[in-house]
């Protein structure tokens, strides 16, 4: 069969108003669903991208948890361990809040770098006494973490 006869005989074929409006009609609403997924695409992978930051920022406050181990009440020092976790997590520093009368207030923060396990011994400026709780919080950069462990001092 010759591939010229069957061209011409297409190429030579005029297209009515009708079908050409069906052709224009279906070539818009393939570039509207093209549109719509792109940009629903944009939204979905940004909204990912988003939660994958705030999901990495928390598990690096989980593996970075810090914690009261002793409070020496006659010289005011507090001695703060981080507990184990990822060596890769680098805590650069620390917050302790002392819950008073119901009233939480930060009263120390140290701007140490902690490896998993290292301890710190704090001097603390205000007195804790007895009946209060005292917490660290684990600095990592910018984010201040959850606290960890609540110590009731004695």
């Amino acid at each position: 069969m010759n591939l010229n006869f069957i061209f011409n005989r297409i190429s030579n074929r005029r297209l009515s108003k009708k079908s050409q409006a069906s052709l224009l009609v279906t070539i818009l609403l393939l570039l509207m669903v093209i549109a719509s997924v792109a940009i629903i695409w944009n939204v979905v992978r940004s909204t990912i991208l988003g939660s994958e930051e705030q999901t990495s920022g928390q598990f690096a406050c989980m593996n970075a948890q810090m914690e009261v181990s002793y409070f020496n009440a006659t010289e005011n020092k507090l001695t703060v361990r981080r507990s184990q976790g990822d060596s890769k997590i680098n805590v650069t520093g620390c917050r302790i809040f002392v819950e008073k009368n119901g009233f939480e207030n930060e009263i120390e923060s140290c701007t140490r770098s902690f490896m998993p396990l290292d301890t710190e011994e704090i001097t603390i400026s205000s007195g804790i006494s007895s009946g209060n709780r005292v917490r660290v919080v684990s600095v990592i950069g910018e984010t201040v973490c959850a606290p960890g462990r609540t110590f009731r001092v004695k």
